[in-house]
């Protein structure tokens, strides 16, 4: 199976499946070097049933994905979502709302500050994380087998993530606070 989808019926396919669900995980991949914005690359995306990724450097029309990011039926899921925002707000004039960021969530859980996604990943998931292409040019094609595998799990585990941490939330008392936050940080 292809995962990387660089064209608009493929596009249209997954975007529609994925407003048909409760939840989206994201991530981006982009590139800020020589660039005053950052210049998206890649976008990950998982749903209960997929992850996939889409090639943001191919000339699509983005409209479905943009509905996709503000349908206020799902969720999106990010970690540390701050950058992926202003990636997508660049590329695309929006910001995604409804969101629940994982590592705002576990530090409210009483995980330590800013933990990585790959930590909170092997605590809640028990799935250790490649580290091998941290550092990597994602504007350059073709992109390697390795890397979209890399780039795929980086959405892959978000879900599952955002369950567990919804539950110790709920358990917390502290499920709305979660919600102001997050709310908060998708109007920037």
């Amino acid at each position: 199976m292809n995962y990387v989808i660089q064209d608009q019926v493929d596009l249209e396919k997954v975007c529609s499946a994925a407003a048909k669900t409760p939840w989206v995980g994201l991530d981006t991949e982009f590139q800020r070097v020589r660039t005053y914005y950052p210049r998206l690359c890649l976008l990950q995306i998982a749903t209960p049933d997929l992850t996939i990724c889409i090639d943001a450097l191919k000339n699509l029309d983005f409209s479905i994905f943009k509905d996709l990011l503000t349908d206020s039926n799902v969720t999106k899921i990010f970690h540390s979502a701050r950058q992926d925002i202003e990636a997508l707000y660049v590329a695309f004039d929006v910001s995604p709302a409804p969101l629940f960021d994982t590592q705002l969530a576990a530090q409210l859980c009483g995980y330590r500050e800013q933990i990585s996604y790959a930590d909170l990943t092997g605590k809640l998931c028990s799935v250790t994380l490649s580290k091998d292409h941290t550092r990597i040019d994602w504007s350059r094609r073709p992109l390697s087998d390795s890397e979209i595998l890399y780039a795929l799990d980086d959405a892959r585990y978000l879900g599952p993530i955002y369950h567990v941490l919804m539950k110790q939330l709920v358990s917390l008392g502290r499920d709305s606070w979660i919600s102001e936050d997050c709310q908060r940080l998708s109007s920037l």
